[in-house]
């Protein structure tokens, strides 16, 4: 049997030579098989950056409030179209999963009188000049999370654009909320998809897309001899 002495420079040559080969492999291993970027993989886009914002609305932000998530759907396309940050109004009680149970909390609270409560802080909205406010209908009107939100903030003349998502009845929430929103510049038209409405990704993409563009142009045109 060899002593260890004598076989100290086999091992050390065998270590060697797998060092080398473990190097060479991680050199020349395909592209597929190396570490995605952390912000590639935390947004789902090619290099982590979010998109450009768009020219006409310049830096914008999405303000939403959603309940079962089908605001927030218009909501991500808006802000995927045109590199819009989304905020998020939230309760401070986090909603149940299903829409009948929030209807029957939100009656409840209602009929014992106790008021809404929202997440915070609010939104700084010193770095945007356009601001998408999103809702849906609740007992006819604007929820009253959204209409606590808006009650202490100032849109300071920005530009404002309103959507909706409603049931059968949306009645006039595009101007409710166009009311409630102090300081804001709002321009026609609004977007509003009812219960009924085709919410396949097909047509929400059309819906958003027509919607965009319907604003572009109301930015783009001129206003009308005598209009104020």
């Amino acid at each position: 049997m060899r002593s260890f002495p004598a076989l100290l420079p086999a091992l050390l040559s065998a270590c060697l030579m797998t060092s080398v080969a473990l190097l060479s492999a991680s050199l020349t291993a395909p592209a597929a098989l190396m570490a995605a970027p952390a912000d590639a993989l935390a947004t789902g886009t090619k290099d982590g950056a979010p998109p450009p914002p768009d020219p006409v609305f310049g830096k914008a932000i999405v303000i939403v409030f959603s309940q079962t998530g089908k605001t927030m759907r218009i909501a991500e396309l808006i802000a995927a179209k045109t590199g819009a940050d989304i905020y998020k109004i939230e309760p401070t009680v986090p909603f149940p999963p299903h829409e009948g149970e929030i209807i029957g909390l939100e009656e409840t609270r209602r009929a014992e009188g106790i008021p809404a409560e929202i997440k915070g802080p609010k939104p700084d909205l010193t770095p945007y000049s356009f601001v998408f406010l999103g809702a849906p209908v609740w007992f006819g009107g604007i929820p009253d999370h959204v209409a606590l939100f808006l009650k202490d903030i100032d849109f300071g003349g920005r530009r404002m654009a309103i959507f909706a998502s409603a049931g059968s009845q949306p009645g006039d929430i595009v101007k409710k909320l166009a009311t409630a929103s102090k300081g804001g510049a709002v321009i026609a038209p609004g977007l509003v998809n009812k219960r009924e409405d085709d919410w396949g990704d097909a047509a929400m993409e059309t819906l958003v897309e027509e919607y965009l563009v319907a604003l572009k142009k109301s930015l783009n045109d001129p206003p009308a001899a005598g209009a104020r």
